[in-house]
C-alpha cells in the first residue's frame, strides 16, 4: 500500500478525533538499538473485538509502520494463542499493543499474575544457549513469562526460571536455559491495569558474553575482598582467574582455585601485599571463550611505627634536641608527636609537631619527660610508637665557648672588637663587659651588655689593659 504523509496524517487525525485519544512516539532502546514505538494512550473501556474501532486502530498502526515509525515486525505479537507467529532468531524485538487484547479460555496465571490483556509469540531456539526475555522497554508495566510448547493452552508448563544474569528479580524479565530446536511460548501481559504499546525483547546467549566486568578494588592488608564477574552463555561456563604483578597486559598466570565467577583473594581469604596487582578472568564454553577486562587490586598496608630515634637523651638546659620518627607500610605517612611531662599520667599533643622530626630548642627542665609519636596512613590511623625519654640537667648550666674572646693588639686610633659565645645555658642570658687596666681597679664598661664589644679609635690610656 502506498500512502503519502498527508493521507497518513488524515487517518491519524480521524482516529484520534473519533475516539478522543492521542498518539505519542517514544524511543525504546533494546540492546543499544533504538526503535520508535507507537503508543495509543487509551483511558476508556475498549470496544468488543472486531469492532470498527479496532479496524481503525489496525489501520493507524499500519500507516505509522508504512511511514517508518513502527517496524512491521511489531505485528508479531498476537492477541490469541492460536494466532501466535513463529520466530527463531537469536535476537529479536517485537512490538504490539494490548489496549484491545483479551484472554483466551484456559490461560493460566503468569507468575502469579492473573491474565488480562495477553500477547503471544512462539519462539524456536536456533541453538543451545541462555535466553533472556524482557518486556522492560515497554512504556507500561508488564509481566513476561515463558511456557513450554503445547498446542493446547491449558496444558502449558512454565519453563524453570533462572537468574544467572545477577540482575534483580523482576516480573518484566524472564531467564531460562534454551535447548536447540525446542519451541517455547512467550507471553507478555499488562500489569496493574496498564495497557498500550508492548515491546518484547529476546536475546539468546551462546558464546560467553560478559555482562558485568571485574572492578578495581582497594583493600587494607589483613582484610577480606572478592572479585567477581557476571557472564551469560550456554551452560556450563568454566572460569579461570589470572594474576599479574608486572602490568595490565603481561605476566598473567593462572590462579589455583580461581575457577568460579567469584574469586576470593589472599591466603585463607586474608589479603596481603603480595596479592596486589592486575586480575582478569577467562570464561569458556562449547562455543568459544571471552576474557574480561583487567581489574587492579591495590593493597594498602597499615602504618607500623618504628621506635623513635634516639632512644633516650640526657642533656643540659639550653641545648637543642631532635627526635626522629619513621614507619613502614603504605605511604604517605602523617605524624603527630606527643609529650608526657615527668610525674604526669597522660600524653598530650605537641602543638604543631606534625613532621617526622621533633626539634626542641633551648630545652629547660620543663621539657623533661617522655615523648612518642602517632603515625597514620590510608589504611590505619594513630598507630602509637614506643616512648623515648628526655632528661634535662642543670649541671654546668652556663657554658662559654673557650676560644673566645681572642687577644687583640692595636695601634693608637685603630678599632678593636671582642666577642663571647654561650654554648649552654638558660635563656635569656645577660652580658656585662669589664675592663682591667695594667694598674688600677677593675670596673664594668658602661653600656656594654651585648655578647660583642666594639672599641673605636683605641689609645694607650685608659683603654690598654684586659677586658672580660
Amino acid at each position: 500500500m502506498n500512502l503519502n504523509h498527508t493521507a497518513a496524517a488524515e487517518a491519524v487525525s480521524l482516529f484520534a478525533g473519533a475516539r478522543s485519544r492521542y498518539i505519542r512516539l517514544r524511543p525504546l532502546p533494546f540492546f543499544r538499538s533504538p526503535v520508535t514505538a507507537f503508543e495509543n494512550m487509551n483511558t476508556r473501556t475498549p470496544k468488543p473485538r472486531h469492532s470498527a474501532f479496532e479496524a481503525r486502530t489496525k489501520l493507524v498502526i499500519g500507516l505509522v509502520a508504512t511511514l517508518g515509525l513502527l517496524p512491521a515486525r511489531g505485528q508479531q505479537l498476537a492477541d490469541h494463542f492460536n494466532d501466535r507467529l513463529p520466530l527463531s532468531a537469536p535476537v529479536f524485538s517485537t512490538l504490539g499493543t494490548n489496549t484491545l487484547a483479551t484472554t483466551d479460555p484456559g490461560e493460566q496465571a503468569n507468575r502469579s499474575v492473573t491474565p488480562v490483556r495477553t500477547l503471544w509469540v512462539r519462539w524456536t531456539a536456533p541453538a543451545n544457549g541462555y535466553a533472556l526475555v524482557t518486556s522492560s522497554n515497554s512504556p507500561s508495566r508488564t509481566v513476561v513469562n515463558a511456557w513450554d510448547y503445547h498446542k493446547v493452552l491449558n496444558e502449558l508448563q512454565q519453563i524453570p526460571i533462572q537468574n544467572n544474569s545477577g540482575l534483580p528479580t523482576a516480573l518484566d524479565r524472564f531467564e531460562f536455559n534454551a535447548i536447540s530446536a525446542a519451541d517455547y511460548n512467550l507471553v507478555v501481559d499488562g500489569r496493574d491495569g496498564d495497557k498500550g504499546v508492548v515491546q518484547l525483547d529476546l536475546k539468546l546467549y551462546t558464546n560467553p558474553e560478559i555482562l558485568m566486568q571485574p572492578a578495581d578494588v582497594t583493600v587494607t592488608a589483613g582484610q577480606r575482598t572478592n572479585l567477581w564477574v557476571t557472564a551469560l552463555g550456554n551452560f556450563p561456563l568454566t572460569n579461570q582467574w589470572q594474576h599479574s604483578t608486572f602490568s595490565f597486559s603481561t605476566g598473567f598466570t593462572n590462579l589455583p582455585g580461581g575457577v568460579d565467577p567469584q574469586f576470593t583473594l589472599g591466603t585463607s581469604g586474608v589479603v596481603s601485599k603480595s596479592d596486589e596487582g592486575w586480575y582478569r578472568v577467562t570464561i569458556k564454553n562449547e562455543y568459544g571463550a571471552v576474557t574480561s577486562s583487567v581489574a587492579y587490586v591495590e593493597v594498602n598496608e597499615c602504618a607500623i611505627p618504628n621506635p623513635p630515634r634516639p632512644a633516650s637523651v640526657v642533656t643540659n638546659v639550653g641545648k637543642t634536641v631532635v627526635f626522629s620518627a619513621s614507619a613502614f607500610g603504605s605511604q604517605p605517612f602523617s605524624y603527630q608527636w606527643q609529650f608526657r611531662p615527668v610525674g604526669q599520667v597522660g600524653f598530650v599533643d605537641v602543638p604543631g609537631a606534625t613532621s617526622s622530626d621533633l626539634e626542641l630548642d633551648d630545652v629547660s627542665t620543663d621539657d623533661a619527660g617522655d615523648y612518642r609519636f602517632l603515625v597514620s596512613n590510608v589504611a590505619c590511623s594513630d598507630q602509637v610508637s614506643t616512648n623515648v625519654t628526655l632528661t634535662v640537667t642543670t649541671n654546668n648550666a652556663l657554658v662559654l665557648d673557650p676560644t673566645m674572646p681572642v687577644d687583640s693588639t692595636r695601634i693608637t686610633n685603630q678599632n678593636a672588637s671582642f666577642s663571647v659565645r654561650v654554648t649552654e645555658g638558660y635563656q635569656p642570658i645577660g652580658y656585662q663587659w669589664w675592663f682591667s687596666p695594667p694598674s688600677g681597679p677593675t670596673n664594668p664598661v658602661v653600656g656594654e651588655t651585648a655578647p660583642d664589644l666594639f672599641l673605636n679609635a683605641v689609645h694607650s690610656h685608659p683603654i690598654a689593659g684586659s677586658v672580660f
